[in-house]
C-alpha cells in the first residue's frame, strides 16, 4: 500500500502543474487580446485625430499587406495615396488570438462619410485587421 501512495505523489503533483498551466493560459491569450483590441481603438483615433491615411502609415508594419483587389505592400500604396479627408469609422466587435498570443485579428462594422459631421454615410462595409506583435511588445 505504502508503495501505491509513493508512486501516486508524483502523479498529483503533476496535475496540479498542468492545471496551474492550463489556468494561466487562456488569461494570458485574454490579456494579449485585450491589448490588440486597445491597439485597433488606438488606431481608429488616431485616424479620427490626424486622418486615416496618417493612421494607416504609422501602424502598418513596413512589410504590411492590403489588398487593392489582391495583396500589395501597403505602406506603398498608402504612401503614394493622397489624404481624401472621408470620414472613416469603425469598432471591432470580434477578435480572435493565436495561442502563441503574438498573432491574432480583429473585425467589425465600418462606415464612411464624406465629412465627420455628415449624418448619412456614403457607405458601409466590414473591416478586418491582422495583427502581428512587434519585437518591442507593440502590435
Amino acid at each position: 500500500m505504502r508503495i501505491v501512495s509513493h508512486s501516486f505523489w508524483p502523479v498529483l503533483v503533476y496535475l496540479s502543474w498542468a492545471t496551474v498551466a492550463v489556468g494561466a493560459y487562456p488569461e494570458r491569450l485574454d490579456n494579449a487580446a485585450r491589448t490588440m483590441v486597445e491597439a485597433e481603438k488606438n488606431f481608429y483615433q488616431a485616424g479620427q485625430e490626424r486622418g486615416t491615411r496618417a493612421a494607416v502609415l504609422a501602424f502598418l508594419a513596413d512589410d504590411g499587406v492590403v489588398f487593392r483587389p489582391g495583396p500589395v505592400n501597403g505602406k506603398k500604396v498608402w504612401t503614394e495615396r493622397p489624404e481624401t479627408g472621408l470620414d472613416l469609422i469603425w469598432e471591432p466587435t470580434f477578435a480572435s488570438m493565436a495561442r502563441s498570443a503574438d498573432f491574432g485579428f480583429t473585425s467589425g462594422p465600418a462606415q464612411w462619410k464624406a465629412k465627420k459631421e455628415d449624418e448619412k454615410p456614403l457607405g458601409y462595409g466590414q473591416f478586418v485587421s491582422v495583427w502581428k506583435k512587434q519585437k518591442d511588445g507593440s502590435w
